[in-house]
């Protein structure tokens, strides 16, 4: 006649397990547990009860004395660790129970980082077809000036003038398509992690002047006055010089479209703690204030259309907003309309 394993030996049984086992009866004494639930359950000494042992919600558990096979408990709190446990109950005698417990936390934690990554990929896509068709879509029209004007020309008995105003619009088209192909490769270099900082130390006096400098023609050409002002002549930035000059100008050519003649563009650099801040401000027509909530998204339709019929791709703004968070910064904008707009750019100096 078979006879029942003593309990003695079911601990012998249990300990390499790599599960916690626990062996309790029914007025709730720890008959024996194997070495996985000790580490488990941070166990330095004897429990005698299932309460001493084990989280109250595990204990809850076990104290309905009913069967289980595989019952998931999320959120168990084990010396301040909120851990998912699975366990499997069986009665083994009359009064005796033995628990089955594993501990699935970082399973969970793997699946849920690869949900996490199988959304970032489907936004991805997203974001990459929209990118493709608003792309074919914003090259179509300068593509068909440069074929309609191209045709004109080609066709002759055109004079002077007009030769000379169709070969702008062909140069103004190829250089919008240039633009926002260049928009669109810089945007998909951020998205894939491709984009590499070099960060350096930079004398912010010499680096804006020359960047000011750069724009001095523009700024000329459209009776804008272009000023800089730097508190100190010797404070200096850490920040990639390159990144931030294509942030720095994507702000200046946007304070160009949007002012008039006989206006300010006025760029300036402090230093505020930790904090080095650049800012682009002008007195153009302003930003609405529902669009000032969207206008660092990409493609995003600010309803303020430039004031001297140049082309935009949408992406700017998006760009300089995907490069100052990599150095760890912020952009934002204050805009009035009829008043003008200041862009502020912060990154630490560390």
């Amino acid at each position: 006649m078979n006879q029942p394993l003593p309990l003695s030996n079911l601990a012998v049984l249990f300990e390499p397990f790599p599960d916690a086992v626990l062996i309790f009866d029914e007025s709730y004494k720890v008959m024996s547990l194997n070495t996985a639930a000790k580490l488990l359950f941070h166990q330095t000494k004897s429990a005698s009860s299932l309460s001493e042992l084990v989280p109250d919600r595990l204990c809850a558990e076990l104290s309905l004395f009913s069967r289980k096979i595989n019952l998931k408990l999320d959120n168990c709190e084990v010396d301040g660790r909120a851990l998912s446990l699975v366990l499997t109950q069986i009665l083994v005698s009359p009064s005796v129970w033995i628990a089955f417990i594993r501990d699935v936390t970082s399973i969970n934690q793997r699946e849920e980082e690869v949900e996490a990554m199988n959304e970032r990929l489907l936004d991805l896509d997203r974001q990459r077809s929209e990118f493709l068709g608003i792309a074919a879509h914003d090259l179509r029209s300068p593509l068909h000036k440069i074929i309609l004007s191209a045709e004109l020309l080609a066709g002759g008995g055109l004079d002077e003038e007009r030769q000379k105003k169709f070969m702008n619009i062909i140069l103004r088209s190829s250089e919008t398509m240039l633009q926002l192909l260049n928009d669109l490769l810089n945007m998909t270099k951020i998205q894939s992690g491709r984009l590499v900082l070099n960060p350096t130390r930079v004398r912010l006096a010499q680096y804006l002047h020359t960047i000011v400098e750069e724009n001095r023609d523009v700024a000329q050409r459209q009776r804008i006055a272009l000023t800089l002002e730097v508190e100190n002549p010797e404070i200096e930035g850490v920040f990639d010089p390159v990144r931030i000059e294509q942030v720095l100008q994507n702000l200046l050519s946007n304070a160009f479209k949007f002012s008039e003649a006989d206006t300010t563009i006025t760029v300036r650099a402090k230093i505020h703690g930790d904090k080095t801040i650049l800012e682009v401000q002008d007195e153009g027509v302003g930003i609405p204030l529902q669009a000032q909530e969207k206008i660092f998204q990409a493609f995003a339709d600010t309803s303020t259309k430039p004031l001297h019929g140049e082309q935009s791709t949408g992406l700017g703004l998006a760009i300089c907003k995907k490069i100052v968070e990599l150095h760890r910064g912020t952009i934002s904008v204050t805009s009035e309309l009829g008043r003008g707009s200041v862009f502020t750019v912060v990154l630490p100096t560390q």
